[in-house]
């Protein structure tokens, strides 16, 4: 779709003309078009990534190894083996039971 867009502006056509046009293939909204904002935060993306080609590539090299690939979401500090409180002190604060707000509890 971002080709389409890219290509029919270049030829003077607005994001307007353009939109009806345009079919989602996938998704909740599959078969719909796309709306005027998510068009021009499309275009948006794609000229900062131009813009910014390193920023792009170091935000991608700086993921990677946070993610070992398995889909179980193991962080960077996992696979460096961080001891345990380390981990621990890195996650938010829970607030213990008795002082969560809300109705007392019947004992």
């Amino acid at each position: 779709m971002l080709h389409t867009v890219l290509c029919r502006r270049a030829n003077g056509e607005t994001v307007e003309q353009i939109r009806p046009d345009l079919i989602i293939p996938t998704g909740k909204r599959k078969g719909c078009n796309p709306s005027v904002a998510s068009i021009y935060r499309a275009l948006a993306a794609h000229e900062k990534a131009q813009a910014y080609p390193d920023a792009v590539e170091q935000a991608h090299a700086e993921y990677a190894p946070q993610n070992d690939g398995t889909g179980t979401g193991a962080t960077r500090a996992r696979q460096e083996g961080d001891s345990a409180d380390a981990q621990r002190a890195r996650r938010p604060a829970q607030l213990p039971p008795d002082s969560r707000p809300g109705p007392p509890r019947g004992e």
